[in-house]
């Protein structure tokens, strides 16, 4: 399970993970106000930690 789009509009920015302990090489990083959408065949997104 996981999610395949993600919408930022907080305040802080938020890195992505395709991980459910959120470690890993492969993290996006998302900034506020914007979205990402993962590409297709690609994992989805299992956990996420919020960046100060």
């Amino acid at each position: 399970s996981g999610v395949h789009r993600v919408e930022n509009n907080t305040l802080v920015d938020i890195r992505l993970y395709p991980t459910r302990d959120c470690k890993g090489k492969h993290n996006i990083y998302l900034p506020t106000n914007t979205s990402y959408r993962v590409a297709p065949g690609a994992l989805p997104w299992r956990s996420y930690n919020v960046i100060h």
